[in-house]
């Protein structure tokens, strides 16, 4: 059962229960003090940060499992391998500009039944652009033979881990953001496709992208992604093309005193149109994740700035569409 916030007398009695199997916490912030002198084998922290904090340290000695762990790539060299955490099943792994051994991951995974997702992060766009890991290197390889390489950078990898013997880990997550200039992402989606035919999430960011689309050829670009589950919008919207007369409703109020409000307002209808028509073209996509920012004044790039963040939701049997995005201006 999910139990937020709870103070230390509910989180007792929560635990006591002979009928409550798993008490599902968001993090170590929401552990109420006093928590330590319980018995947290039913515990399990939906997220936590890997560090040699009393509080980490003293939740796991109590026997608490954990669902999702945030690691730094320096923590391999610490013999990261030889710890067990009951219960994981994703591992985010932070890189940087140093190389990191794989050579620790089948002894981990091998302690870690539940464990079938890692992901590598590289935020600060160092570790990818200096280092292929093998499980890469052969689309790498086609990506610079197709001269297509210098077109895109990668921030996150995903691997999962396949459940037939042998256990092999293989590449289904990839967050790509085109760089300053490009013009051939179909060309780079393709690729993807032919290498990674397990891809279930994929992020385009396409901040920086020059070309337009049609959506209709956006569609068919996406659809050689069979595998496709989530796919995340960063900054597309303005590089497609819907063919539409006028603007589509706005599905909030508006503030007509405020146009950088107006202009978002628009924008989320746009997003709402254009992911519902995709997802009726691509029976396999389960949600999609927004985050565009535009300008009160879009062509020139200035004026008021707003943002739209959130999840939207595919519905399976109509493939409609629904969400709340959150809106910022500034």
């Amino acid at each position: 059962m999910k139990c937020p916030h709870p103070s230390i007398a509910l989180l007792r009695t929560v635990l006591e229960q002979p009928s409550v199997s798993t008490v599902l916490l968001n993090s170590l912030h929401d552990l109420p003090a006093g928590s330590f002198n319980l018995d947290l084998s039913k515990l399990v922290l939906e997220h936590a940060k890997f560090d040699h904090t009393s509080k980490l340290t003293q939740c796991l000695h109590r026997g608490s499992g954990i669902s999702k762990l945030d690691v730094v790539g320096s923590e391999l060299n610490r013999n990261f391998e030889r710890r067990t955490f009951k219960g994981l099943q994703e591992l985010n792994l932070s890189v940087g500009y140093h190389r990191i051994s794989y050579a620790w991951l089948p002894t981990f995974t091998s302690a870690h039944p539940y464990l079938k997702k890692l992901w590598l992060v590289d935020n600060g766009n160092q570790y990818f652009s200096h280092h292929t890991p093998l499980f890469l290197s052969s689309f790498i390889q086609e990506s610079v033979r197709r001269d297509l390489r210098e077109h895109f950078d990668i921030h996150r990898v995903g691997l999962s881990r396949t459940t037939q013997l042998p256990l092999q880990w293989h590449v289904t997550g990839m967050f790509i953001t085109t760089t300053f200039g490009g013009t051939r992402l179909f060309e780079i989606l393709s690729l993807i496709s032919s290498s990674f035919p397990s891809i279930e999430v994929l992020s385009l960011d396409l901040d920086y992208y020059d070309d337009t689309y049609h959506i209709d050829d956006f569609v068919v670009a996406l659809n050689s992604l069979s595998s496709l589950r989530i796919l995340y919008f960063r900054n597309v919207l303005r590089q497609l093309q819907f063919g539409l007369k006028g603007h589509l409703q706005p599905v909030r109020k508006l503030d007509q005193n405020d146009p950088c409000a107006v202009y978002a307002a628009i924008a989320e209808a746009d997003l709402l149109w254009c992911t519902s028509y995709i997802a009726k073209r691509m029976g396999g996509l389960q949600a999609f994740y927004v985050d565009e920012m535009g300008y009160e004044h879009e062509r020139s790039g200035t004026g008021g700035q707003w943002w739209l963040k959130g999840w939207i939701r595919v519905h399976d049997e109509a493939r409609d569409v629904s969400g709340t995005l959150r809106v910022l201006l500034s």
